[in-house]
């Protein structure tokens, strides 16, 4: 009989307004003199940041990438392999956080993220999104040992990453419906820490008081955000955070010749699911409104057509994984459930 559990948490989580001073801090803490770090950062507008870093004492050796695809991921190795290094510190937005997520776990390296932008839960999960040339996957991977959090740089953000870092979180309420109707139905484990995990997390930023997109509702957003990833790692895999929103979003990434941001995406199917399974979203509409979250498909160009052919895609998008989208799978309950843009 299992007693208890041993699961590998982040040992740090730091917000701040003292970007530089805060990494040195931590890497001076974290780690014995002598080690050796790995800048990986964005080469786009978030290079700056990396470059502020570069400085850090014990960065060896700096690289700037767009990042996110298995190309990237295999160079990060090379370079930790040839460069002895000892800890990678990750800067930019979540396809540099991926890659070094991935490249870190496949070397059994500890990694520091530092994300430019609050745009999903994933600064702190088991989960990279890795583009394989053939297909966008969604990989196991080692937790970062840590996360830090800059709020100066998160505010200067563009608005439509930290909506859907907004998006994201909410969509927690929908994927835990799913979690309880996948353990009605087909005997599947809840794990309750997860669950109350992710369920705090999203209640963080709904019931939020501070100004939409203050530093207030940027702590409360990235503090909802890392409980989020870490309900992933105990529960050891995304359902406290992905349910029948999610394959929709996955389901409108494959019919859209360009997607929108995830958090956006699976924002506004949050709302259509959690209609279908008769719950009330009349509190996520509230909350939508005050920080200007887009309240339909059409607000974002997608047509009602093409949400319905992603709605029915998206059981084949995850086959194991069950969903609200199993049991109401006819166009009338989808229809019905349509309405919920219009009212």
């Amino acid at each position: 009989m299992e007693i208890q559990r041993l699961i590998p948490l982040p040992a740090v989580f730091k917000i701040t307004t003292e970007l530089f001073e805060t990494v040195k801090e931590v890497i001076e803490e974290e780690f014995p003199p002598g080690h050796r770090i790995l800048l990986v950062s964005d080469s786009g507008d978030a290079k700056v940041y990396g470059e502020i870093l570069h400085d850090v004492p014990h960065v060896s050796h700096a690289i700037f990438m767009r990042g996110g695809t298995i190309e990237d991921v295999m160079e990060v190795e090379e370079i930790i392999r040839s460069e002895n290094v000892d800890v990678v510190l990750g800067v930019g937005g979540g396809r540099i956080l991926d890659t070094v997520k991935l490249a870190s776990s496949r070397t059994f390296i500890p990694s520091i993220l530092v994300p430019t932008a609050l745009s999903h839960d994933g600064i702190i999960s088991p989960v990279a999104v890795i583009d394989f040339g053939d297909e966008i996957k969604s990989t196991r991977a080692i937790a970062p040992y840590g996360a830090i959090v800059d709020l100066n740089i998160i505010s200067k953000a563009p608005l439509t990453f930290n909506l859907a870092g907004c998006g994201d979180l909410i969509s927690n309420i929908s994927a835990l419906e799913d979690w309880k109707l996948a353990a009605e139905l087909k005997g599947e484990k809840i794990d309750y820490f997860a669950y109350m995990l992710s369920k705090s997390g999203a209640r963080s930023i709904l019931y939020s008081e501070a100004r939409p997109f203050s530093t207030g509702f940027f702590e409360d957003l990235a503090e909802g955000l890392a409980a989020s990833g870490v309900s992933m790692i105990i529960s050891g895999n995304s359902r406290p955070a992905s349910g029948a929103e999610h394959l929709i979003s996955h389901a409108l990434d494959k019919i859209l010749k360009a997607a929108h941001p995830h958090g956006i995406q699976v924002g506004i199917a949050t709302l259509f699911t959690q209609r279908l399974r008769g719950s009330s979203v009349e509190r996520i509409k509230a909350f939508y409104r005050k920080i200007g979250f887009p309240l339909s498909p059409m607000e974002i160009g997608i047509s009602k057509e093409v949400f319905m052919d992603a709605v029915k895609l998206a059981p084949t998008t995850r086959k194991n994984r069950f969903t609200i989208l199993d049991v109401k799978n006819s166009p009338d309950d989808w229809e019905e459930a349509f309405e919920v843009y219009f009212e």
